[in-house]
């Protein structure tokens, strides 16, 4: 998977796309308009206190995003906030309901309208000239949900038959939503890393059973056509380690390629209720989390001397945490407990390996190879259900 990035005033532009089942990092440039465009101006009023607007800063299942004008393509409809008393308050929002559900909501209506993420063919953030943009790749036919909000709350919503649009979106093929310049860069990363997240659970897994195996041609490319009969495809786990190192549902198995095979650590024979009795228990059985040096030509952790145990694969628990801890020039390798906490994580890698983490530049590892932002507990839980869901209960994080 390909993987660009660039930082533009601390936010990158993400794009994902449905071609390749990858989300990936982009430079997304706006599209040009055409001078023939046809421009159909809705300028809509915004309420005084006491409007929808109040129950955003109280709600924990949705992200809002104040949104200046949205741009529907290819016929350029236009829905615009419009100003009041020289001061711009928004009437439009661009909201992600979780799980997976985009809304745009229109303050002074009470109502929104609503899509699942699997009905948007492309999704782009683009910081070009300071203007902030999110645009949406629509498939064609794409499924829209309506509701309103007769008590004035996003978590109370009433489904409804009537489109609040009337009908602009129906031959939608891009929503452009232009944010408003005082939004809070940490609202449009924390509605990106959802969007990434449902990627990522969303990605199209092969078949661990009966997969045929694509069969290469003489000049080494690839065939298109699936033989009927002939070798099958390895299962996934084949390709880190031998059947007889894999636990059938739960436990960690040997470290992956960007570290070295030669590690061991002994069995715990229990787990403390208090997780820091636990770590302070078993701190000196912790051998492969060593200051190793990250060699420069084959990324591989170098184990310091006589301090590395052949690692017993199936010797762990599914109480256990594997964590690799990837800085600019090191890595370390470490168990902790599976309920540890991001608080306690970060506070005992910081006093192991006398280091400072900055929650801004917390990463970690999915398991598409995707960078995600670890910014609180609840990406703390969404990154170990991952893992426990691969059933390898490891975690790569990237301190920056």
């Amino acid at each position: 998977m390909e993987l660009r990035n660039r930082q533009v005033d601390g936010i990158s532009d993400y794009e994902y796309g449905d071609s390749d089942d990858d989300l990936y990092v982009s430079f997304a440039t706006p599209s040009s308009r055409n001078s023939s465009s046809i421009h159909n101006n809705i300028d809509t009023t915004v309420m005084a206190a006491g409007s929808l607007l109040e129950s955003v800063k109280q709600s924990d299942n949705c992200v809002f995003i104040e949104i200046a004008q949205i741009v529907i393509q290819p016929l350029d409809i236009q829905l615009s906030t419009q100003k009041l008393q020289d001061k711009a308050k928004t009437n439009l929002g661009l909201v992600f309901r979780k799980p997976s559900q985009i809304c745009i909501v229109m303050v002074d209506e009470n109502k929104e309208i609503a899509f699942e993420l699997d009905q948007v063919a492309k999704f782009r953030f683009s910081d070009v000239t300071g203007q902030k943009e999110i645009l949406l790749d629509m498939k064609k036919g794409f499924k829209k949900y309506f509701y309103e909000f007769p008590l004035k709350s996003l978590d109370d919503r009433l489904q409804i038959p009537s489109d609040p649009s009337r009908g602009k979106l129906d031959d939608a093929t891009t929503i452009k939503f232009k944010i408003c310049k005082d939004v809070d860069n940490n609202l449009i990363v924390k509605l990106i890393n959802h969007v990434k997240r449902w990627k990522s659970t969303n990605v199209k897994q092969l078949p661990q059973n009966n997969v045929e195996n694509l069969q290469h041609s003489k000049d080494n490319i690839v065939n298109k056509e699936v033989k009927k009969k002939g070798s099958f495809i390895k299962p996934v786990q084949d390709d880190h380690c031998d059947k007889q190192t894999i636990r059938p549902n739960i436990g960690i198995t040997a470290l992956d390629n960007d570290v070295n095979d030669g590690y061991q650590t002994h069995n715990k024979s229990h787990v403390n209720d208090d997780i820091t009795d636990w770590i302070n228990e078993n701190k000196e059985k912790w051998t492969n989390d060593d200051i190793s040096q990250a060699s420069s030509s084959t990324n591989t952790v170098q184990p310091e001397k006589g301090n590395a145990l052949k690692t017993s694969r199936n010797s762990h628990n599914d109480s256990e945490l594997h964590i690799t801890c990837m800085f600019i020039t090191k890595k370390y390798a470490l168990f902790v407990p599976f309920n540890i906490i991001l608080k306690n994580l970060t506070a005992l890698i910081e006093d192991r390996y006398n280091v400072k983490i900055s929650m801004d530049r917390l990463y970690y590892s999915n398991h598409v190879g995707e960078k995600i932002s670890l910014i609180d507990e609840e990406d703390w839980d969404v990154a170990k259900k991952e893992a426990m869901n691969a059933q390898t209960f490891r975690i790569s994080l990237v301190i920056e």
